[in-house]
């Protein structure tokens, strides 16, 4: 990512120079930017960026803020302890997608998703699980229609689950997104390693998990800047291991 920065910078001058400032391959080059400043560690940079394209989106201009955005900059001001306006901009991502798309899709139960997990980072707990619980049930439903995979939705569950120390329901939840995964050769690498590290912390070392846990840890560290987009309770046993 530090390495993508300098080529994002000047795509960015590029469509600038063309087209200004409030274009939108100008808005779309800039968040390309924030989003390679956040993985490389540079956080307070990409939210200037950020906020920039929220202000830029105009309606006269023929634009409207996208979900997108909402939920970018919201990932961002985690990285910085910014957790209350996160939330905010969490919330607004799944009333945008609502809005346009209905209570049940796709699209609002990832926003729904990255609420709750926003909700966890706040410690507003209680919240954080029945939106966790609400974006899975969606998916359950979406499921029933469409035969979707639904770990998407059960992993970041289990990881709050796991991370309030009630792995007895948390476990189920592990398993039959483990056996969706192993089925599975479109999925992100992040989601097989994070579930095998709540697994491991809730086995505590029994029955082979020491060794899972292990290869889930050399798994994560391969992907470049990958702690920005895992669950919490994951995070904290993947930055716990790398001390």
């Amino acid at each position: 990512y530090a390495n993508a920065v300098p080529l994002e910078q000047e795509v960015l001058a590029r469509f600038t120079q063309t087209f200004g400032e409030d274009h939108p391959d100008t808005l779309t080059a800039k968040n390309n930017l924030a989003y390679a400043l956040l993985r490389a560690g540079r956080a307070a940079e990409a939210e200037r960026l950020q906020r920039d394209v929220l202000a830029r989106k105009r309606a006269d201009n023929g634009q409207s803020i996208d979900a997108t955005d909402c939920e970018n900059l919201a990932t961002t001001l985690i990285q910085q302890g910014k957790f209350a306006e996160a939330v905010s901009f969490a919330r607004r991502a799944v009333e945008i997608h609502a809005q346009r798309e209905g209570e049940i899709s796709g699209n609002t139960a990832v926003a729904l998703r990255g609420l709750a997990s926003t909700e966890e980072w706040a410690g507003a707990v209680a919240d954080a699980e029945r939106n966790f619980r609400s974006a899975l049930a969606i998916g359950q439903k979406l499921q029933s229609q469409q035969k979707i995979a639904i770990y998407e939705w059960k992993i970041p569950l289990a990881d709050y689950l796991v991370g309030a120390k009630r792995c007895a329901e948390a476990m189920p939840l592990l398993d039959s997104a483990a056996a969706e995964l192993a089925g599975s050769t479109r999925a992100d690498p992040i989601w097989l390693p994070e579930a095998q590290l709540l697994r491991g912390a809730c086995a505590g070392g029994a029955g082979g998990a020491a060794s899972q846990v292990a290869a889930a840890r050399k798994t994560l560290r391969a992907l470049p800047g990958i702690e920005v987009d895992m669950d919490p309770t994951a995070r904290k046993l993947f930055s716990e291991s790398s001390r």
